[in-house]
Order: structure tokens, then sequence, then C-alpha cells
């Protein structure tokens, strides 16, 4: 029986509702006598260099994951390993492992060109047919050697990691960590035990063995959101169980982990909505003023002039101008392009009426998603706005 009403977003509810705690700061909602602190937010980049970048970039150069497939899937063992590449080492160990189906791992099933070139050769010259798909997997199973005796501490961006949770930690916050790799949650979960063994982790994933992994079962991922965030789910802070929070994409959609204050994008997920929802697990009205902060760490090559940089760079470049535009539909930024921390002023960002947004070139958006996706040169496709 009630009429259909309007959704109010935070900023315009901050800007029109919130009343300034004068005593304490922050601005706050009244809710029938109960104040509801809207959080301050802060955004901070973290420029993340990239293991074995020599390696990598020269078996991406040399077409070591060019397939003979076409369409659609043209490229995508390629844009794997780049996404693998960014994310952990893990990461890129199991997809190094599937293209030369090695024992234990999956395998691709697709045909690389160079093997191919190897037999076309063979049929007309004297070649060993073997030749060529012998030096790809021996020169790809001494990168995948690298990648298994890599010690935690050599992983530059891993230690990056280690040293927020060690400042956040000391200050008595609480982390959640989000990744798109089921094997970087796997890996984290590990490194951390070994680099911070007093910090209790929790992790939604379950490594089976090296290159298999699943998901915890519901329940017990409800316990661990419980113990991680008690007070956001009805508990008390005597609760607590864990300071850790490890994640997939499966759990940025929501569940309440309003006892944390950091949200750290480990890996980005490429369609702007992705780091909004994972940073929106935290960004809730609380009971005190806070401040929330997010990081996103951005893959960075510490060779710039390299053709698989600038393919990294136009794609970070790609989220961020999808992200703008998609600014008419998200509450309220959770990504900065720029290296200096950005306070985002909430209030500020209260808009005009819906009808007044503007037009979204969606169709726009579609077109140059399916020229990234035919052009090789392109890199990684970001996907549009939806």
């Amino acid at each position: 029986t009630l009429p259909v009403s309007s959704a109010i977003p935070t900023p315009y509810l901050a800007r029109h509702y919130g009343l300034p705690d004068e005593t304490n700061g922050g601005i706050y909602i009244d809710y029938n006598g109960q104040r509801r602190y809207i959080p301050q937010v802060m955004l901070y980049r973290i420029n993340a260099p990239l293991p074995l970048e020599e390696a990598i970039t020269t078996v991406l150069d040399q077409g070591y994951f060019t397939t003979t497939t076409k369409g659609m899937y043209q490229g995508n063992i390629e844009r794997q390993v780049r996404l693998a590449w960014g994310s952990s080492p893990w990461a890129l160990r199991d997809t190094l492992s599937k293209s030369i189906n090695r024992p234990g791992w999956d395998k691709y099933n697709v045909q690389f060109k160079m093997d191919v070139e190897a037999h076309r050769r063979a049929q007309q010259y004297t070649f060993d047919l073997t030749g060529a798909t012998t030096r790809r997997k021996e020169r790809l199973d001494a990168i995948i050697e690298q990648l298994d005796q890599m010690r935690f501490k050599a992983d530059l961006k891993l230690m990056l990691l280690i040293d927020l949770l060690k400042s956040f930690l000391a200050e008595g916050q609480k982390v959640a960590v989000f990744s798109e790799r089921w094997a970087t949650v796997a890996y984290l979960e590990t490194a951390i035990q070994e680099l911070l063994p007093m910090v209790p982790v929790a992790s939604l994933i379950n490594p089976v063995k090296p290159g298999h992994y699943k998901a915890k079962k519901d329940r017990e991922i409800e316990e661990l959101l419980f113990g991680f965030a008690p007070v956001a789910n009805e508990g008390q802070a005597e609760d607590s169980k864990y300071d850790v929070f490890l994640a997939t994409d499966a759990y940025g959609v929501g569940v309440n982990m309003q006892d944390a204050q950091i949200v750290i994008n480990y890996d980005l997920a490429w369609t702007p909505i992705e780091p909004a929802q994972r940073a929106g697990r935290v960004l809730r009205f609380w009971h005190q003023p806070r401040t929330v902060a997010l990081y996103a760490f951005v893959p960075t090559p510490q060779n710039k002039y390299s053709e698989q940089a600038a393919r990294l760079a136009r794609r970070w470049a790609n989220l961020t101008d999808r992200y703008r535009q998609a600014q008419t539909l998200l509450d309220m930024p959770t990504l900065t392009i720029q290296t200096e921390p950005e306070a985002v002023d909430i209030p500020a960002l209260a808009g005009p009426a819906i009808e007044a947004l503007g037009t979204l070139d969606l169709m726009a958006l579609d077109a140059e998603l399916d020229r990234e996706v035919e052009e090789e040169n392109e890199g990684i496709p970001v996907s549009p706005i939806f």
C-alpha cells in the first residue's frame, strides 16, 4: 500500500539531512534520537611492481600465448596471462602451467600458433616437428620454476601489502582485502601466516593443492564474517576473532563488514562497479565518526617504454575513463587516478535531479570494447559500465 518512492543516495542525504557533530566531529543522521554517522572517505593508489617483468614481457612480445582461435576469444589466453601477472605469482604460475599442460593442472583446450608453425614447417622441410613446442615449453618451464621458488619477501607487491597491514593492525584497525583470483586469495593467506604469524586471518578460499582451490561452504563463510565484523552483524565487539578478511568479488556484494575501516583492492576488477561494491561493504552509516580508507593496487611496469607496459597503462586509463562516466550511477568515488591521497567531500557530491544527469554514450562504450577485442595491440578489454 506504500507509494513508489525514490532512492536517496548518500551524498544527497549528507548534504540535505546531515547534522554536524560539534563535539566529536563528523556528520550524522538523526534516526529517532540515535546518531548514525556518514563516514569520511580517503582514496589511495598504490603503484605495484610486477614479478619477473623482463621474462614475462619477453614471452608476451614473442607470441608465446597467441592461439589459432578466431572471433571474440582470440587473444584470450594472452589476456589471462596479463591479468594473472598483475595479480600474484601463484595466479601467474597457474596460468602458465595450464598453457603448457603441466601435470596436475587443468589444460587450456587451445592450439598455440607457435605449435602450429612447427607442424607446418615439419610438413615442408626436415625440421623437428616438436622443435618450437619444446622450446616454448622449456622457456615457460623455466619461468614457472622461478615462480615456484620465489620467496614471499621477493614479491615487492606483497611486501607493500604487508607493510600496510602492519601499520593498520598496530592502530587496531581491521582490513578487508579483495582479489578477483582464488589463487591470489590462497597466496595471500599463506604469505600472511608466514610473515605475520600472530595476525588472525579469515579467508574464503581453501587451497586443495597447487593450482586447485575451492570456496568455503556458506555456513563457514557466515561464521568467518561474524568473527571479522561482529558488530555489523548484530554481535558484540568481544566476538571478534579476525583482523584481516581475504575475499573474492563473490562476497563484494550484500555482506556487512563495517567493523573494518580499510578496503584494499589487491587486484583490480575491470568494470567500474566492482570497486564500488567492494567499498560498499564498509561504507555504511556507523554509530561513531570514522574515516574509511580505500586502497587500489595498480600494476605498474618498471620499464615504461615496453609495449606490454603501454598495454597495462591503456587498460588502467580505460577503466578510469569508464569509471568517470559511471559516476552518474554510483554513490561516490572509490578509485583515484592521482598518486597523492584524495579526500572525498561526500556532501559536495550531491547531484541534481535524475532528469538532469545527462546521457551516457553506451553505444560508444560498446563500440570501444569491440575494437579492443579485435585489435591485439589494445591489450585487455575493460567491460563497459553495465
